[in-house]
């Protein structure tokens, strides 16, 4: 008589063949999306010819989803520009660098991305950057704790840890 495998083993490797759970995404305005799933919000800015992304997905899988619902919104316009608060999500970074994406971090964050991303230009916010082109511009703030929020002006969107405001209520809250 064949012997069964573990009905323990059984689960676990029905568990890593289950699809992963849908990416919930959000237009907050034309040319904004939010996206959750994978584990946490991330926030897709439409610009001319590319992208901006705040927050990667913790995953390769969950960055591909997040991709994908870009994908199918605004067309296939790379993203130029990844901003990243959380040291976690360097497993969803592939998709986002094999796109030539340069990567954006608050202070104190650079030194030791740079080393991790070898060859990934890394650009470090110590108070506020501006991403423009002739369609719209996204301005960045450094936090405390390190971590960057975003204002889309021309959609009046404020992003932090994952959560959206408007400008004027972001930019009381950082003090610009």
């Amino acid at each position: 008589m064949p012997r069964l495998p573990h009905p323990v083993l059984i689960g676990l490797l029905l568990a890593g063949c289950a699809a992963a759970p849908p990416m919930e995404v959000q237009e907050l305005s034309p040319g904004t999306l939010r996206a959750v799933g994978d584990g946490r919000a991330s926030l897709v800015v439409a610009m001319q010819t590319h992208l901006v992304v705040f927050d990667a997905p913790q995953s390769e899988a969950g960055a591909d989803r997040l991709l994908d619902a870009a994908r199918a919104k605004f067309g296939p316009k790379p993203v130029r520009y990844l901003i990243l608060n959380d040291p976690a999500a360097l497993p969803g970074l592939r998709p986002f660098l094999a796109q030539g994406a340069e990567v954006i971090v608050g202070a104190g964050r650079a030194a030791r991305l740079r080393a991790a991303l070898a060859g990934t230009r890394v650009v470090e916010v110590r108070d506020r950057y501006v991403l423009a082109d002739e369609k719209r511009e996204v301005e960045l703030f450094a936090l405390r704790d390190g971590a960057l929020a975003g204002c889309i002006r021309d959609a009046n969107i404020g992003y932090a840890a994952g959560a959206t405001s408007d400008c004027a209520a972001l930019t009381r809250l950082v003090g610009q």
